[in-house]
């Protein structure tokens, strides 16, 4: 058995020597030059897992189950629609849902915005618009006036014209 002075000399050898951390030797992912920021929200990741996990389920059921574990309704319909519009998750004729590919790879804006300043342009002069002509209406003919008129109010008409005209 070794004496006590060079177990504890050992014993503080290794203590004063630095830990030699392992080189992390796992190959870096196929898409990791498409990751351009770090994630902060796992919503998609775990969508995606779910569907790669659970094959052939439908959206409101992929919704539910992960509305069931703490995330948002909004934000799993929204992210399914996305994840199929990118391609990463296809539906079938049945609706249901299944893995596209093998690993999933954050998702891109469709719509890239132009760099650069932007461009201000004052607005258009509307236009004038003219009112149009006030046109007189066509004078009544006789026969479209008596027409209109009642019994009573064309005899009230003729009683009227007998004064003025006499007879």
């Amino acid at each position: 058995m070794p004496d006590m002075q060079t177990a504890l000399n050992k014993v503080l050898n290794s203590w004063n020597q630095p830990e030699i951390k392992p080189v992390n030797t796992t190959q870096p992912t196929k898409h990791a030059h498409l990751l351009k920021f770090k994630p902060t929200n796992n919503v998609t990741r775990v969508t995606f897992d779910y569907i790669k996990a659970h094959p052939g389920t439908t959206s409101a059921e992929t919704t539910k189950a992960l509305v069931a574990e703490g995330f948002n309704y909004g934000s799993t319909s929204s992210i399914l629609s996305q994840l199929i519009a990118h391609g990463q998750v296809r539906r079938d004729a049945e609706r249901k849902l299944f893995a596209a590919v093998k690993e999933y790879v954050p998702l891109k804006r469709h719509i890239k915005m132009p760099k650069g300043k932007r461009i201000v342009t004052a607005p258009k002069k509307a236009k004038e618009v003219k009112a149009p002509k006030q046109v007189a209406p066509p004078a009544p003919k006789q026969t479209d006036l008596l027409a209109t008129m009642n019994i009573k109010d064309a005899r009230a008409l003729y009683d009227e014209l007998k004064k003025i005209f006499g007879g």
